[in-house]
Order: C-alpha cells, then sequence, then structure tokens
C-alpha cells in the first residue's frame, strides 16, 4: 500500500510541474540580449540605438543599451531577423 502510495504521489507530483516545464518550451515568444562594444577598442558602447528588423512581418523591434553596452529586446518571435 505504501509504494502504491508513492507512486501515486510522484505522478502527481511529475503531472504538475512537467506539465508547466512543456508548456515553456512551446513558446513562441523569446528575448535577444547582447552587448555592443567598439570593434578597435573593444570598450562598451552606452546609449546606443539597437534594432532589429523581423524579415517576414517587417516589424521593427527598438532598444537602446545601458551603461555597460548591454541591450534585451523582450517578447521577440522565433523568427528570421536582419
Amino acid at each position: 500500500m505504501k509504494t502504491l502510495v508513492k507512486g501515486f504521489v510522484l505522478v502527481v507530483a511529475l503531472s504538475v510541474f512537467g506539465t508547466s516545464a512543456c508548456l515553456a518550451q512551446g513558446s513562441i515568444y523569446g528575448k535577444v540580449k547582447g552587448k555592443i562594444t567598439d570593434t578597435n577598442s573593444g570598450e562598451e558602447l552606452p546609449f546606443v540605438k539597437v534594432a532589429l528588423l523581423d524579415v517576414q512581418s517587417r516589424k521593427t523591434y527598438i532598444a537602446a543599451t545601458d551603461i555597460d553596452g548591454l541591450y534585451e529586446l523582450d517578447s521577440c518571435r522565433a523568427r528570421i531577423y536582419q
């Protein structure tokens, strides 16, 4: 009986936690992030405009780098970009 209860708890735990992991992998949106640096000096470039063009929809995502040259674009669909 104890083995049956342990098996039931394991199945319930996998059902609850396994579903959220599967749903997360099915997302069609993601983030694009990176760092902009000067090609000659290698120094970070703060406050630079970054544009990402979705080739299919022609939608443009725009962000600016922070003080360390880092940028992040959220809610980008899984597509081909320029």
